[in-house]
């Protein structure tokens, strides 16, 4: 149930909208260059791949030595590799990201218990193991949730060369991307993604989920919708 909860949730913010060209465009009183709105969205997007697959997807890899129940300790090289050895630091990695808001709710979800009315519901998919667990210092490693029902199953290559904005609706501006999506069967689609962008106090941070699962009907439907145009 908590999985469909959540598939629910980032769903919903892969909002679509209708398509409008534009060179330049304006927002609240403020006039944006799309070039760089692009650039800047572009840049984004391919970061979040990774921390779609570690956050949404199958995670991070385990090694080492640790282990506590369903917990295994993250593998340190490949750590290394992405640029983080700790929680609070992969916490980073995300606001570097994603909006304020997007990148709480990942947190509150992802990288914490979820609890209702004081009762778990779901453990942390990672945590921070400490030498000094009492006061929380010198980070050790961090631990892998092993048993994760994580809710991005699929692979999502992007096409960069078709990255546009799609609409603008006051300071939100919505970013099209066109994407081949390819289950564990090895079935394949294209279909367009669509994710919000806003500019904050930091920069240009993106709003919602960038990712999508295969989907059967969606072909289905189009076919559908084209019949009903005819």
């Amino acid at each position: 149930m908590l999985k469909k909860i959540l598939k629910y949730i980032l769903y919903f913010t892969l909002i679509t909208a209708t398509a409008v060209p534009v060179l330049t465009f304006t927002s609240c009183d403020r006039k944006y260059d799309e070039g760089e709105v692009i650039t800047a969205a572009t840049e984004l997007l391919k970061k979040s791949e990774t921390l779609n697959v570690i956050l949404f997807g199958e995670g991070l890899a385990t090694g080492g030595t640790n282990q506590s129940g369903a917990y295994k300790e993250a593998d340190f090289y490949q750590l290394n590799s992405l640029g983080f050895t700790t929680v609070v630091e992969l916490e980073g990695k995300i606001r570097e990201v994603f909006t304020v808001e997007y990148s709480d709710y990942a947190i509150s979800t992802v990288l914490s218990p979820i609890q209702i009315d004081g009762a778990m519901v779901s453990n942390s998919r990672y945590y921070q193991l400490y030498a000094d667990e009492v006061n929380k210092i010198d980070p050790v490693c961090i631990m892998v949730h092993t048993q994760y029902d994580y809710i991005f199953t699929d692979k999502v290559v992007y096409d960069y060369e078709t990255v546009r904005v799609k609409d603008v609706k006051r300071k939100t501006l919505f970013i099209s991307v066109m994407a081949t999506v390819t289950n564990k069967e090895g079935q394949s689609q294209s279909t367009e993604v669509v994710f919000e962008l806003i500019e904050e106090s930091d920069g240009w941070r993106i709003n919602t989920g960038t990712f999508v699962n295969y989907n059967a009907y969606r072909d289905r439907y189009e076919e559908l919708k084209d019949q009903d145009l005819k």
